[in-house]
């Protein structure tokens, strides 16, 4: 039986599925941005896994580019207040990420070490 690209992204084990609006989605697939600040209604963890996939506001659909992340260090709001001393409002989270996978709609797949354009 031949391995697919399907079967190559399948095997990642995902923790989270999230949306991400275009502008932050594309920071973070080129490289030029390295964390995410989200409210923390999942209860983030490092080690947890994510699956950020681009999402449009406007039309409401996705573009089918997708990002697997792996958390690697990661920052609770703490106490009360309108800003925590973490700098957060109170509920959310911002985590510092490793890429693991980036894929292109069409199937396109390949690990982060190899450019993707």
């Amino acid at each position: 039986m031949t391995d697919t690209n399907a079967n190559k992204v399948n095997r990642f084990p995902v923790n989270h599925t999230v949306k991400s609006h275009p502008e932050p989605f594309s920071k973070v697939w080129s490289g030029e941005k390295g964390h995410e600040i989200r409210i923390n209604d999942r209860h983030y963890r490092v080690g947890h896994s994510v699956r950020l996939m681009e999402f449009d506001p406007d039309t409401k659909d996705f573009s089918g580019r997708t990002i697997d992340l792996i958390i690697m260090h990661l920052r609770h709001a703490d106490g009360e207040g309108p800003v925590t001393s973490a700098g957060l409002k109170p509920g959310y989270v911002v985590f510092d990420f490793l890429i693991v996978n980036q894929w292109k709609k069409g199937g396109e797949f390949r690990p982060f070490s190899e450019e993707i354009k």
